[in-house]
């Protein structure tokens, strides 16, 4: 390229054409394979550019100030428009606009007057062109204020969702915690009296029924001390003998204590079997929560797919079902599966209802770094050994805590299954 020349200051073209404009000029050597006269020296290529329209569109908001293109000199090449006043000022500073930022005072108003402008200059790519854009700093200031107005709207706006969200907050949450805080002072002061007026969120209104019930519970439950009498019956008949339980008192005290009641059953077969049949059940459904629970929380953690907060809902109101609620259907699955009376049973309602581990598998999995699968993966690792040879052995605490969750409920509810069926069960029909 040899050079560039601005048609609204040349007479190399007819005057229709001076619509400043900026002409690029190029000049090659010709071709002596199609041109063998030798007659022909250069060719020149004239190419209008659209930079003059582009300084037109922007002369037309005052924010975005005006440019000019200088020459490696500091000549003023393209972007007056013009204007001989801005040719004049930057002709007498040549050499004074370097790349860069700076403020000075000039009579680049189209009035005449001065101004103070803000001139940044940046350097053309490729080229020793340079383009000085300049604007005045009262119209930088208007903007500013336009922007900051703009943002003080916002920021007033948010404070007054702020206040009508604080103010919901402290109705609808804080003040039902309080008056739940209160209860618990009263109950632990042994005031069975106290009752709590539901309100709130919805949430909180069923943690105020719930506190409620529980009180009622407790003041039910003193009520009933009496019936703690046929266990003081039992213990005691466990160490008397068939004649003793006969001809004395069931709250008498045994008159010659005897261990052959428990020797009895420490010698009977079925207590074997029950023992037996309880570490089966501990083992399996402790082994299948456990590796369900961490592929699944792998899963829901560490992947995206559809309906996924979906499947994580579904979870979560699986827990909130209370287990009682459902003994009916459980127990004609279990029944049409032909698994009734059998250790089956049991396991498979442990490993399908239990849903404790996933969220603790989830939680210890949400503090491991996604880094870990990342190097795994690039260093060969499928998801399979991912998962085996990484993830899993790092949640060895995760799985000791659900170990030890699980192995008192499994226990309790082995030996106690009975009693708890009996119960729910009990007043079932009237008689």
């Amino acid at each position: 390229m040899l050079g560039c020349y601005d048609t609204s200051r040349t007479r190399v073209v007819q005057t229709s054409q001076q619509n400043r404009q900026m002409v690029l000029v190029t000049a090659m050597a010709t071709d002596t394979a199609t041109d063998r006269t030798g007659a022909v020296e250069v060719v020149s290529f004239f190419t209008v550019s659209q930079v003059g329209d582009i300084l037109a569109g922007q002369r037309k908001d005052a924010v975005l100030g005006r440019s000019v293109i200088l020459d490696r000199d500091g000549h003023v090449i393209f972007g007056d428009m013009g204007d001989d006043a801005a040719r004049d000022y930057f002709e007498d500073r040549l050499g004074r606009f370097t790349p860069g930022s700076l403020t000075r005072r000039a009579a680049l108003a189209e009035d005449g007057g001065e101004r103070d402008y803000f001139f940044r200059t940046r350097t053309i790519p490729d080229t020793d062109w340079s383009v000085v854009t300049f604007v005045e700093e009262s119209g930088l200031g208007q903007q500013f204020y336009q922007v900051g107005g703009i943002l003080a709207l916002i920021v007033i706006g948010l404070m007054t969702l702020f206040y009508f969200y604080s103010r919901y907050f402290l109705n609808a949450i804080i003040a039902p915690v309080q008056e739940v805080c209160r209860g618990m002072e009263r109950l632990d002061r042994n005031d069975l009296e106290v009752q709590l007026e539901p309100k709130g969120q919805r949430e909180l209104q069923d943690l105020m029924t719930s506190f409620n019930q529980m009180v009622l519970s407790i003041k039910h439950m003193l009520r009933l001390t009496e019936e703690t009498l046929p266990i003081l019956v039992t213990v005691f008949a466990a160490f008397k003998t068939r004649a003793d339980m006969v001809n004395t008192s069931p709250l008498a005290l045994p008159p010659e204590p005897t261990l052959e009641n428990f020797k009895e059953v420490l010698t009977n077969k079925r207590l074997i079997t029950g023992v037996k049949n309880t570490l089966l059940i501990l083992a399996v459904s402790l082994f299948f929560n456990i590796l369900l629970g961490t592929i699944t929380a792998y899963i829901i953690e560490r992947f995206n797919f559809r309906f996924k907060k979906v499947v994580v809902a579904l979870f979560f109101v699986g827990m909130l079902v209370p287990t009682f609620v459902t003994e009916i259907a459980r127990f004609k699955i279990i029944n049409g599966l032909g698994l009734y009376g059998s250790p089956g049973a049991p396991i498979l309602i442990y490993v399908a209802s239990d849903l404790m581990q996933l969220y603790i598998y989830r939680q210890f999995l949400s503090n491991l770094s996604t880094s870990l699968d990342e190097s795994a993966l690039l260093d060969g690792c499928n998801y399979f050994q991912l998962f085996t040879k990484i993830i899993f052995p790092l949640l060895a605490p995760a799985t000791a805590t659900v170990a030890i969750i699980m192995l008192p409920t499994v226990v309790l509810y082995v030996f106690f299954q009975k009693y708890i069926l009996a119960g729910v069960a009990a007043g079932a029909v009237k008689e």
